[in-house]
């Protein structure tokens, strides 16, 4: 028995594993487990194809609240690319890595791929009977599908086109003959070719006649040769010797990569390529350019290249405050970007510049400067009241520390607040009004006090989060729970 595990070893413990999943039991328990939900399917019908197309949809996993509007990534093969593409999106949007805006993915499920992702060749291929429907296809995108998202969908506007093998030889075909359906493009191993590379030659006489163009392209090929290859290459130098004014593009090479895998590492860092604006990798360049006004321009116009009003994310004025303070020195410079009306805007950025606060005023004691530290310390009390740092050190500095509090709001506004809240995966916190104030407590927890701060937002001394109350659009009380970093939580009173 013991050479027989030996030498079978594996096939024993998958005919074992099989046999427990096939039991009643484990069945019953399979039965019994929550399904996650990524995406959900619709159908749309189409007068344009003559058929009824499936798209499967998903979503953010995190709650963004009221008023978000989502760019639209338009996904060819979406029955083979979703799952993993909806996880790119989710991950990329979350807070703490926001590199590109809210999205939603639109993954269309094919009936005939070849017909429907090929342009009409110049010769007929009896390999490919049914060959030739791209700009039928842009017009069912353009004309159906397109607008059946938008009015189910709050979206910004902005679409990106995803597409692997055929699916990149039509986002190629769309971007050169069809201009203004997307904004941007990520072609993956794109079969430039299909037709003795005519999309390339069709390509140079455009982009050659085109000076000015908006949009971006993002452009990959695995570990393949051959005219697959030699198209991409081509490609590549037409649009080096002739790329329009406002156009972004790029291509890599990507040699350890099949035409089979290439499609994951091309998806994320083709996003990550049309949405790099997004983002401020480098706000002290910024800065020493052109000040505070520079980084806040640069995100307004953010906002308006991607149709999703961007604020400056607390973090940026915490960065840039620190390239002043800790590295050069220029501690007032700091405090000035600190004090910024929109570097604690953000719903979850007070404690964050609070504790930027804390810091900057113990850089100030130790040079002395006592009543910077004190203003610095103030400041840091009243946008995180629970800051146990910041009190100590007020009274040590010898300033009363409640006369820096912000007046409580009202008792009738505090009393409307309480409630039991609830999230839509069924958590539960209670906020009671009790002696003139509010307590939160979450399941299985203590009561906590909520604090009011200096921007009509609340904390609790053991958490750096801000908790806001608001209305939604159906006119139901919410509380929401933000902090940097993390995912925003959603709560709704219980009626």
């Amino acid at each position: 028995m013991q050479t027989w595990i030996t030498r079978y070893g594996r096939g024993a413990c998958a005919l074992a594993l099989l046999a427990v999943a096939l039991s009643p039991g484990a069945q019953a328990r399979a039965s019994d487990a929550e399904r996650v939900t990524v995406g959900q399917w619709h159908e749309v019908e189409s007068s344009v194809l003559g058929e009824t197309r499936r798209v499967l949809i998903s979503t953010p996993e995190h709650d963004l609240g009221p008023g978000v509007r989502f760019a639209t990534i338009f996904l060819l093969d979406g029955e083979v690319h979703f799952r993993h593409t909806a996880g790119l999106v989710d991950f990329l949007t979350a807070p703490g890595v926001d590199l590109m805006p809210p999205a939603i993915v639109v993954a269309i499920a094919n009936t005939d791929r070849t017909r429907d992702l090929t342009p009409r060749p110049s010769h007929p291929d009896p390999m490919f009977p049914t060959a030739g429907g791209a700009d039928n296809f842009v017009a069912f995108l353009r004309d159906e599908l397109i607008p059946f998202v938008d009015e189910r969908f709050d979206t910004s506007g902005h679409r990106v086109l995803i597409g692997h093998s055929f699916g990149g030889l039509f986002a190629i075909h769309t971007l050169v003959h069809h201009p203004d359906v997307f904004d941007s493009y990520i072609a993956i191993s794109p079969s430039l070719q299909w037709d003795d590379q005519a999309l390339v030659a069709e390509a140079e006489r455009v982009f050659s006649r085109t000076p000015e163009r908006h949009g971006s392209l993002y452009m990959t090929v695995g570990n393949e040769g051959g005219a697959l290859l030699g198209g991409v290459l081509k490609l590549a130098g037409v649009l080096e010797e002739h790329t329009p004014i406002g156009f972004e593009w790029a291509h890599r090479v990507m040699a350890d990569e099949t035409h089979t895998t290439v499609p994951h590492r091309s998806t994320r860092q083709g996003l990550e390529f049309v949405f790099r604006r997004w983002g401020l990798k480098d706000p002290m360049s910024l800065y020493d350019a052109g000040g505070i006004g520079a980084v806040l321009r640069h995100f307004e116009l953010v906002g308006d290249r991607y149709g999703a009003p961007r604020a400056v994310p607390t973090v940026t004025f915490v960065q840039i405050a620190g390239g002043l303070g800790f590295s050069r020195g220029r501690l007032d410079e700091a405090a000035d970007a600190l004090s910024h009306p929109a570097a604690a805007a953000s719903p979850g950025g007070a404690p964050l510049v609070a504790s930027a606060f804390e810091w900057l005023a113990g850089a100030y004691t130790e040079r002395g400067r006592r009543d910077r530290a004190i203003e610095c310390y103030r400041s840091a009390l009243s946008l995180n009241p629970a800051s146990q740092t910041a009190r100590a050190a007020l009274e040590a500095l010898g300033v009363d520390a409640d006369t820096v509090l912000p007046d409580p709001p009202p008792p009738d506004r505090l009393r409307a607040l309480a409630g039991v809240y609830t999230d839509d995966g069924g958590e539960m916190i209670e906020v009671r009004f009790d002696a003139g104030a509010l307590t939160i407590r979450r399941s299985g927890a203590p009561a906590a006090p909520l604090i009011p701060n200096a921007l009509g937002r609340f904390v609790t001394a053991d958490s750096s989060a801000e908790h806001v109350f608001g209305v939604d659009a159906a006119g139901v009380r919410t509380l929401a729970i933000h902090q940097i970093g993390t995912a925003q939580r959603v709560y709704a009173r219980r009626p």
